[in-house]
C-alpha cells in the first residue's frame, strides 16, 4: 500500500506513521555522515544518516525527495570545490605576479632598446644629410600589468570523509541498497515530467537502528 504523504512548508514531507516510530529521530546516534553500530555498509550509513539528519533537525520524521538529498551532496561538494579553488588561488599568487612583472620587464628593456637604436638612426640621417635613409618609427611602450588580487576563501567546509565525496554514485548505490532492503520507501507522486520520488524512513529501519543502537523507547504520551 503506498504511504500518503503531505508537502510541508519547508518542501519536506509528512507521511503515514510518522507519529509511531519506534523512538525520535533526535534519539538515533549519528555522526556527519555516519550511524555507528548500524549497516555496516558505508554508502548506506552516509545514505541513512543524511535522511535521518533532515527529521532530527526538525524534531518530526519527515520524507525528503531525490532532489533535496542530492542538492544536499551536491551543496557540500561545491563548497569543498570553491574553497580549495581559492585556496589554490592565492598560494599561486606570488608566482603568477612575479612572472607577470618579469615579462613586464623584459619587454621594457627591449622598449628602451628600440628607443635607443631609433635615436641612433636619427641623428645618422641627420649628420649624413640624408644619405643614410631611415624612416623613423615610434615603438609602442608596454602595457603595465595589471598584478592579481587575493581571493576571498570562504570559511573551510568540515572536512568530513564520506563515500560521495570519493564518488556521489556510491552514495545513490547506497540509497537503492535500503530501499532494495525496505529500510526506505520511495514513493513517487504525480507523472511523467512533473514526477517527484520521495524517500520515507521506514518503521522497519528505526526499530532496526533502536535494536542495534539501543535505544530506550520513548515514554508513553498522554491521553
Amino acid at each position: 500500500m503506498k504511504t500518503n504523504l503531505n508537502l510541508r512548508p519547508d518542501g519536506t514531507y509528512d507521511f503515514d506513521g510518522s507519529q509511531d516510530m519506534p523512538c525520535e529521530p533526535t534519539a538515533v546516534r549519528m555522526l556527519r555522515w555516519i550511524i555507528p553500530q548500524s549497516f555496516g555498509k558505508a554508502e548506506a550509513e552516509e545514505a541513512a544518516a543524511r535522511l535521518i539528519s533532515f527529521s532530527a533537525q526538525r524534531g518530526r520524521w519527515v520524507g525528503v525527495s531525490w532532489l533535496q538529498l542530492g542538492q544536499m551532496v551536491l551543496g557540500e561538494l561545491e563548497e569543498r570545490r570553491l574553497y580549495e579553488e581559492a585556496v589554490q588561488l592565492n598560494e599561486g599568487l606570488p608566482r603568477r605576479n612575479a612572472e607577470k612583472l618579469a615579462a613586464y620587464q623584459k619587454a621594457m628593456i627591449e622598449y628602451r632598446a628600440a628607443m635607443i637604436e631609433r635615436r641612433v638612426k636619427m641623428f645618422l640621417a641627420l649628420i649624413t644629410f640624408g644619405l643614410y635613409e631611415y624612416r623613423p618609427s615610434t615603438p609602442e611602450p608596454p602595457a603595465r600589468p595589471v598584478l592579481d588580487q587575493p581571493v576571498l576563501v570562504p570559511s573551510e567546509p568540515v572536512r568530513v570523509f564520506t563515500v560521495s565525496i570519493l564518488d556521489p554514485q556510491l552514495f545513490i548505490n547506497g540509497v537503492l541498497w535500503l530501499i532494495e532492503r525496505g529500510y526506505v520507501e520511495k514513493v513517487t507522486l504525480d507523472d511523467g515530467d512533473d514526477a517527484v520520488d520521495v524517500l520515507v524512513p521506514t518503521r522497519q529501519m528505526i526499530q532496526f537502528l533502536v535494536e542495534k543502537q539501543g535505544i530506550a523507547a520513548p515514554p508513553p504520551t498522554a491521553s
